[in-house]
């Protein structure tokens, strides 16, 4: 399985031994998708940083429409911030 995809299944913890996924209509699943493979294919540091502007301008879109509760609005942030994170350790080696 690609990495992208399984940053996009990270489960992050609501509580004490409380875990649950990312839940969002297929319509911005695609769309944060769309984002994570723009950072996956930056071929230089530049790119991977503009890329992770981008897609943090999609999750203040999402933000600003209430389109996601605020727990999942949290996941979101993780997953691109993992993804950045991954992407830019990959360039740097």
């Amino acid at each position: 399985m690609d990495w992208v995809y399984k940053a996009m299944s990270i489960r992050y913890c609501k509580g004490v031994g409380s875990f649950i996924t990312l839940c969002m209509p297929d319509a911005v699943r695609v769309g944060l998708h769309r984002q994570l493979n723009a950072i996956k294919g930056a071929k230089n540091t530049l790119q991977v940083r503009m890329a992770c502007e981008r897609a943090e301008g999609f999750s203040e879109a999402l933000k600003t429409l209430n389109i996601l509760s605020t727990e999942d609005m949290a996941g979101v942030c993780q997953v691109i911030e993992a993804v950045v994170q991954a992407r830019t350790r990959a360039l740097t080696l």
